[in-house]
Formats: structure tokens, C-alpha cells, sequence
């Protein structure tokens, strides 16, 4: 104890002690609220450390998932502004992730379907998910890939969010085989021609369209002579390519906006809208003019005719009302020593 303290009279010294007492027990129990403090910010530490590790685990995952996932990831604001896209872009379309950041929309997507994306960008910027959303990207050497998008809406919890992800995966070769597939059940395989399933479809939808505009559709129904005898002595692979020829030159020989059809064996057919009766007796004249010029099979001139039977529909738009006048005249032509033309009477 200092000497001037004890030098103080009794009650003096007592009174400082207890000042002492007082001014150890708020230190101490300061202390212990401190150390209190210090454990409790320990835990939080600890809790935060965990966490963020728990973070860190779940960011490397999703890094390596963005990275090495076989599909297109891209992540984008509401405005379609890429702000991210993976290395998979590189094996889809040629570019590498930087380059493809700097493409604008109007060049990356096929100039059919601009319109299209942007719309469907605005229904995900309001709120409705994209599910195997299609259209054409441009690949970085000029040729298009069929890409199907998924693309969640930008919200989550209720509350909007500035940006939202979207899934790209390659679909070029399904939809390539879904328009093989759509192309050969409406196709005849020898000629390319539209078949006969095709034909009726479209003889329909001409009708019903001509009827509501009150406007003309003609049927032009074209057989064959002399087939028999090319197939008979030349064999019918020359016969196959016969048909191939014709099929070649009738198409040619047609219009714009017409449909030739392959109906079955050597039967073909025309449907021609809004046409004069001066403008089919043209086109019927060119037909025959090319179906009775030679092919050639090998060595060989093979030669066919054909007789062309024309029915008109003004009033009637009966499809096998029409289909029926057009036969008519056509076997018409036969009887009478085929290679010529004959209307049936207006329909």
C-alpha cells in the first residue's frame, strides 16, 4: 500500500477501499461481459466461417457444372444482355464465350425467327417460364443450328431478380429428322414431287380458300401414254426414270403458287388458282409439249405422251366433285386418241 495512503486517517483510508472494492467489481464484471462477448463473437465466427465455406462448396459446384456442362449455359439480364456464357458455346456454334458476348441478337439468330426470340424474351421478362423454346443460331462459319431453350422466369420468392439463366442444347439433327420425316410422308420418293396424301390436303385447303374469296381453282389431271410400253421394253428402272424426267419438266413447266402432285403409277395432277381459261390452255399446252419430248435412258429415246383432263370449280368446291370432272375429261382425251387437252364442263 503507497505511504500516503497509509498516512490517511482510518475512516479516509476505509472510504478509498471501498472506492477500490466498488471500481474492481465494475472492472471484473465488464470482464466477464467482454469475454461473454468474445465467445459469442467466436461462435458467430465460427458460424460464418461455416457458411461461407457451405457457399464456397456450393459456387465451386455450380463453377464446375457452368464449365463443363455439355450445354449451352448462359446467364442474361431482362434486357437479353448476355452477362455469362459457358464454354459449351464454343462446341455448339464455333465461338468462344468472350467472342459470342460481343454478337449482337440480330446476328446471332436466324433473321426468321429475330422476331420471335424477342418475344419470347419479353414473355420470360413477365413472369411465364420458356420451356424447349426453338429457333436457328448463327454458327460462327455462317451454317445454323436448331438450339431448344429453357429459360426460368426471373423470379424467385415473389421478388423480381435482374438477370435469370437459360439452357441451350443442340437439336439440329431432331428437328432435321422431324422435317425428313414430314418431307417423306408428304412426298412422292421416286419424283420429289408432293403425294397423293399431300394433294388432297392441299386440293382442300384451295377449295375452302376459293370459296370464301370466290375466286377460281383448277385441277389440271395428267396420265401417261405409252408407259406401259417403256416400262414393258425397256425394263423399269428406265421406266423409273422416265417418270423422273416428266416429273422434272412438269414442275418447270408449271407456275408459281401451283402444286404438281404424283398421284400414283403415271398419273400426276396440277392445282392452279385464280387462272384464266386462257392461262391454262397455256399451261396445259406446255405440259404436254414436255411430256411428249424424248428421254433420254442411256442409248436409248424413250418417248411418252400423256392426256390432260381440266376441271374448274366456280360454284361447286366439292373436292371430289372436281377430282371426278377432271377424270372424266381425261379419259375423254383417251378415248378419242389421247395427247390432247379437253375441259370439263364449269363445276
Amino acid at each position: 500500500m503507497p505511504t500516503e495512503l497509509i498516512q490517511l486517517p482510518q475512516s479516509e483510508l476505509l472510504e478509498y477501499l471501498r472506492r477500490q472494492v466498488d471500481k474492481m467489481a465494475e472492472l471484473e464484471h465488464k470482464i466477464a461481459s467482454i469475454e461473454q462477448d468474445r465467445e459469442e463473437l467466436l461462435r458467430v465466427a465460427c458460424n460464418v466461417d461455416a457458411r461461407l465455406r457451405e457457399y464456397e462448396e456450393i459456387k465451386e459446384g455450380w463453377d464446375w457444372f457452368f464449365t463443363n456442362s455439355l450445354d449451352m449455359l448462359v446467364v442474361h439480364d431482362l434486357d437479353g444482355r448476355l452477362l455469362r456464357v459457358n464454354p459449351a458455346v464454343e462446341r455448339l456454334l464455333g465461338y468462344t464465350p468472350e467472342e459470342f458476348m460481343r454478337v449482337p441478337l440480330e446476328e446471332a439468330v436466324h433473321p426468321d425467327d429475330v422476331a420471335a426470340v424477342v418475344a419470347h424474351m419479353r414473355t420470360i421478362a413477365a413472369g411465364t417460364d420458356g420451356v424447349n423454346f426453338e429457333s436457328r443460331a448463327r454458327h460462327k462459319d455462317g451454317r445454323y443450328r436448331w438450339l431448344a431453350w429453357t429459360t426460368p422466369a426471373p423470379t424467385k420468392d415473389g421478388r423480381a431478380m435482374m438477370h435469370t439463366y437459360a439452357i441451350a442444347r443442340d437439336v439440329t439433327e431432331s428437328r432435321l429428322t422431324q422435317q425428313e420425316l414430314l418431307y417423306r410422308a408428304q412426298h412422292d420418293a421416286l419424283t420429289g414431287l408432293a403425294n397423293r396424301a399431300a394433294f388432297d390436303h392441299e386440293l382442300g385447303l384451295a377449295l375452302a380458300r376459293a370459296e370464301r374469296l370466290a375466286s377460281p381453282v383448277s385441277l389440271l389431271l395428267i396420265d401417261l401414254d405409252g408407259f406401259k410400253q417403256v416400262n414393258d421394253t425397256l425394263g423399269h428402272l428406265a421406266g423409273d426414270e422416265v417418270l423422273r424426267t416428266v416429273a422434272a419438266r412438269l414442275r418447270a413447266a408449271s407456275r408459281k403458287g401451283d402444286m404438281v402432285a404424283r398421284l400414283g403409277g403415271d398419273e400426276f395432277a396440277c392445282i392452279t388458282t385464280g387462272t384464266s381459261r386462257a392461262a391454262l390452255d397455256a399451261l396445259a399446252a406446255r405440259m404436254l409439249d414436255v411430256v411428249c419430248e424424248p428421254v433420254a435412258v442411256g442409248d436409248v429415246q424413250a418417248r411418252v405422251g400423256c392426256s390432260i383432263g381440266i376441271a374448274t370449280a366456280g360454284g361447286d368446291y366439292d373436292p371430289m366433285r372436281l377430282f371426278g370432272a377432271a377424270d372424266r375429261a381425261m379419259y375423254g382425251v383417251k378415248a378419242r386418241g389421247k395427247r390432247d387437252v379437253a375441259h370439263a364442263a364449269p363445276a
